[in-house]
């Protein structure tokens, strides 16, 4: 059971030759999966732990009566009326002046008569504090922290918004930071940082400094993400990257579930935050437990530290290596193509959009890029839209959640066949199933709820298998030359829809009258995304383009431009690149 394995006598002449030689999968690669895998479950958890801190419980104007009373009683004595959807409710963010004369000692009885007295007689005022019933799902949210309702409603939805925009900006330097100081450095460095945001953002004295350690989190986050993704599929070969690269998130819906178990035993949005981010801090150690990326050390001519890893990794493995690797020889290759693709081409993503003597350059692949960007912005708006819109739900927001936590882990392994079988026809559908299942939530009412939640759930599963067919589909729609910029500004784009998300999904939530209008936006963009997915050209088993012209001629099946456009980019001299 312990023996060796020797390896074939052939020369590698390449770093897919030296993986195959350690073992693209064996117990180095797995021990690795294993330590981001579970950093992963618990990043997930600060990441989405906004799900149960949004919460805002039903709330009453602060009366200087006993502290006994209920929120009804409170509501009946000195919230004034309104007409919501035809029908009367109370105010809860208004209270008659009359209030603040009725006694402390007083009985609700006396009270309540005091106030059909002088209800009519009296002004009303707004609020300045709130009571909230804490008796239902969160003791303390946001909402009950930093009294976040009425004119500061939208102060949840803010707080998502910066954290998005810490998404957004760590989603930019993450690869640069990662290219520069390595995969390892990088994700451990953002690990450190995130660890110890999310503990100590339940310390937040007060809501801005809360937004602040929250757009930290959210930069550590997505670097931790990207920089672990990388690192894990530059540790095996291309035969089984789209494998590690579909499940890669299976760790992601193993901490969404768990996350609400941890807010149904743990009820304070500080101490729960607290107790998922505390995990995290086993990251220190990963310096000492997981190796730098060998394919990015060779790329940098680190030739002799990049031989003791894999040394290493093959001695895990149990795999013999010869003595000669003849890795100086491999690192000059790749470096020399990596040095290829950085200069070769001054063109960036810009470049499809350059227009000279008033005529677009690249009409196709600009048409293209807008498709990509589209399709990352409404994944993004939609895939948050749902997740945030789900603790709205009727029945208990603990199960809900789990439900749609557990949904993450068909939609994993559903990327795979769809994969293999077709890129573009696989985002479509998943896009437009996506559509038509959210177009029929507001179909249904709170009586048959788990109708509701049943098409909510299988909309959100649709939508997270597009998030990972997206990912494949657009590395291998941009050329090489423009490859790491359009991945860039696709992501960008897809932060943007994260951050308009909580706005779109707040909809509603002050107007039951117009409640149903979040899943229509959202199934309204899917349709619009997945038919638009069609014009796109298919990517599967084709050479990935390197350059502008490569990709001009790669096959758009439905788009038809004239003649001249296509003729002018393919012979268009290479100095046009540039």
């Amino acid at each position: 059971m312990n023996a060796v394995h020797p390896v074939r006598s052939q020369r590698p002449t390449s770093f897919e030759d030296i993986l195959v030689l350690i073992n693209p999968l064996g117990r180095w690669q797995a021990w690795t999966y294993f330590l981001l895998a579970f950093h992963m479950v618990f990043y997930t958890c600060t990441n989405l732990a906004i799900i149960f801190m949004q919460i805002t419980p039903d709330h009453a104007c602060c009366l200087p009566i006993s502290n006994s009373w209920t929120i009804d009683q409170m509501k009946a004595i000195g919230s004034p009326l309104k007409s919501i959807n035809g029908k009367p409710e109370y105010d809860a963010c208004h209270t008659y002046n009359f209030s603040l004369a009725i006694g402390e000692n007083a009985t609700f009885e006396e009270a309540y008569e005091y106030s059909q007295l002088h209800r009519n007689t009296s002004t009303v005022i707004a609020c300045t504090s709130w009571v909230f019933n804490t008796s239902v799902n969160i003791e303390n949210t946001l909402a009950t922290q930093y009294d976040l309702v009425c004119q500061k409603a939208l102060y949840v939805e803010h707080a998502q918004l910066i954290y998005m925009a810490g998404f957004m900006i760590g989603s930019l330097t993450a690869g640069i930071l990662s290219d520069k100081y390595g995969r390892k450095t990088t994700a451990i460095g953002a690990a450190v940082l995130g660890s110890i945001a999310g503990v100590t953002l339940g310390l937040s004295p007060n809501f801005a400094i809360f937004c602040i350690i929250r757009f930290l989190l959210g930069f550590s986050n997505v670097a931790v993400m990207v920089t672990t993704m990388c690192l894990a599929l530059e540790m095996t070969t291309s035969k089984w990257r789209v494998w590690i690269g579909g499940l890669f998130f299976t760790p992601y819906a193993l901490g969404y579930t768990i996350l609400p178990l941890f807010a149904y035993l743990i009820r304070d949005w500080r101490f729960m935050h607290m107790a998922v981010a505390a995990p995290t801090l086993v990251s220190i150690a990963y310096w000492w437990l997981i190796s730098e990326s060998p394919r990015w050390l060779l790329v940098n001519q680190r030739v002799t530290e990049a031989e003791q890893i894999i040394r290493k990794a093959a001695k895990v493995n149990r795999r013999q290596l010869p003595a000669e690797l003849h890795l100086s020889d491999i690192a000059q290759v790749m470096r020399e193509e990596e040095e290829g693709t950085k200069t070769g081409s001054r063109a960036n993503i810009l470049t499809v959009f350059k227009i000279e003597n008033r005529r677009m350059l690249h009409p196709r692949l600009a048409a293209r890029a807008v498709n990509i960007f589209f399709n990352w912005f409404v994944s993004a708006l939609v895939y948050y839209g749902v997740l945030l819109n789900v603790s709205s739900f009727a029945g208990d927001v603990f199960v809900n959640n789990a439900i749609a936590g557990a949904v993450e882990f068909p939609a994993c392994l559903l990327c795979v066949p769809l994969l293999s079988w077709s890129r573009k026809k696989g985002l479509a559908i998943t896009l437009l199933l996506t559509g038509v299942c959210l177009f029929i939530v507001p179909l249904f009412n709170e009586n048959t709820n788990w109708l509701k939640l049943f098409f909510a759930m299988a909309g959100k599963l649709c939508i997270s298998a597009s998030f990972s067919l997206l990912n494949v589909y657009t590395t291998e729609l941009f050329p090489t030359v423009i490859r790491n910029s359009g991945l860039a500004v696709s992501s960008c784009i897809a932060s943007a829809g994260s951050m308009l998300a909580p706005y779109v999904s707040s909809i509603g939530k002050t107007d039951a009258a117009i409640g149903w209008t979040p899943m229509l936006i959202f199934g309204v963009l899917s349709i619009v995304a997945g038919l638009l997915t069609l014009l796109l050209p298919e990517t599967l088993r084709k050479k990935l383009p390197d350059t502008l012209e490569h990709a001009v001629v790669y096959k758009d099946e439905h788009i038809v431009l004239p003649e001249k456009y296509i003729r002018a980019e393919i012979e268009k001299p290479p100095r046009s690149l540039h």
